[in-house]
């Protein structure tokens, strides 16, 4: 296929690579995100960005 379209293999799985580290999502912002949603919760989902980000 990379003969057809005449593009270099190594871009190919360049190209690959680069999508699956950009889908990883790592354990620190899982851990922020479930903090923001407890915060929100715990605020009766009243609390906005700055409220929120006065808590953090």
């Amino acid at each position: 296929m990379c003969k057809l379209l005449k593009v270099p293999r190594s871009l190919v799985y360049y190209h690959i690579n680069k999508r699956a580290e950009s889908n990883k999502i790592s354990k620190e912002e899982i851990q922020l995100e479930n903090e923001i949603i407890d915060i929100f919760r715990k605020s009766r989902n009243n609390y906005g960005t700055r409220k929120i980000k006065k808590e953090l």
